[in-house]
């Protein structure tokens, strides 16, 4: 094969190869989407503290003030009622609270709290260790000058080695809270959540010893955190997901449409999608592009059955897209998602 041959080979093996990356390239879409809440707590919008236990009466305090506080903050719940508020009606009535319960018990307590729940809970271990370490660092600076600023011939080389330790001090906590969601007019346990903690505080130094860490407030930050995890069960939360649109030279309406979605203006976005998808194309795979973008901006626009029905249209095109059968997937789990969601709220 002569040069002018060879060049033309690799001409036509560059345009093949850029083709094909051309051919399944992809843009992505960020949307923030809402999760339901691990735990249901469907007909509960008043919830009560029930008793806590644990080896520090001063941390179990600390701990039912933080969940209290985090489910206020929430705003997913119409009231919260404090223990002392439990404490004063069940007083008047002359009952008591305690870590058991059974139906003829919650029943009494329910008709004067006004709550539909009561999270009970537990420090079932709390520790914390401290361990030191100590290593060197070495540093070479090498620096490079002239021996006489008149001579531009004569350099010298001086290498300058400081040794440093460095000084490390850890705090560990480890934490166990188990907490219990009991639903009043059942008296049946709704959850038992144990959330394990383990967080390390870090204080380093060089050619000195670190700072002390406050044991105290490490365990406190860390039963804070496990509050907050608890909570974050109880209540839906949004996550930011990412998703695909496939990219071809014919779908020369796809830039728009994905910059109306990045806009927010999903309704608009989905009819150009309609549109594209409705066109004629030369090639099958893109017809088959034009179906999975359109199911993917109805997946997240809410329409989860035509967002369905649309991405196994284009497998039709191309049943050898693994994308379409990932997408397939999605969408159902979506649905799923978004139908606990639904019945949550009701």
């Amino acid at each position: 094969m002569n040069l002018h041959g060879m060049s033309k080979a690799r001409f036509l093996a560059g345009a093949a190869a850029l083709s094909l990356l051309i051919g399944c390239a992809t843009t992505d879409v960020y949307f923030t989407v809402k999760r339901p809440s691990q735990i249901s707590m469907k007909g509960h919008k008043r919830i009560a503290m029930g008793s806590f236990t644990g080896k520090n009466p001063a941390h179990v305090g600390k701990l039912v003030s933080f969940l209290e506080a985090d489910m206020i903050d929430s705003k997913a719940f119409d009231a919260v009622l404090d223990r002392k508020y439990m404490n004063d009606v069940l007083k008047e009535h002359n009952l008591q609270m305690t870590g058991l319960f059974n139906e003829k018990s919650l029943a009494s307590v329910g008709k004067f709290i006004g709550a539909g729940a009561i999270v009970y809970g537990s420090i079932d271990d709390e520790n914390y260790r401290e361990e030191q370490t100590s290593k060197e660092k070495i540093t070479v600076t090498t620096n490079i000058t002239k021996k006489d600023p008149k001579d531009r011939t004569t350099w010298v080389t001086t290498i300058t080695t400081t040794t440093n330790i460095i000084n490390t001090r850890t705090g560990t906590v480890t934490l166990n809270v188990t907490f219990q969601v009991v639903d009043i007019e059942t008296a049946k346990l709704s959850a038992v959540k144990p959330i394990p903690m383990k967080r390390d505080f870090v204080k380093t130094a060089v050619d000195a010893m670190p700072a002390k860490i406050d044991a105290e407030e490490a365990i406190v930050s860390t039963m804070r955190e496990a509050a907050g995890r608890f909570v974050r069960m109880l209540t839906p939360y949004s996550i930011t997901v990412r998703a695909e649109f496939q990219k071809d030279g014919e779908l020369q309406d796809l830039e728009a449409a994905v910059n109306k979605m990045k806009a927010g203006l999903m309704e608009e976005a989905v009819k150009d999608m309609l549109r594209m998808a409705g066109k004629p194309y030369e090639k099958p795979e893109v017809k088959g592009k034009a179906y999975y973008n359109l199911g993917m901006a109805q997946c997240y626009a809410g329409e989860y059955d035509d967002a369905l029905a649309n991405v196994k249209k284009a497998m039709e095109w191309n049943p050898s897209e693994q994308l379409y059968i990932q997408a397939i997937q999605m969408v159902k789990a979506e649905k799923a998602s978004a139908d606990k969601l639904k019945e949550q709220d009701q």
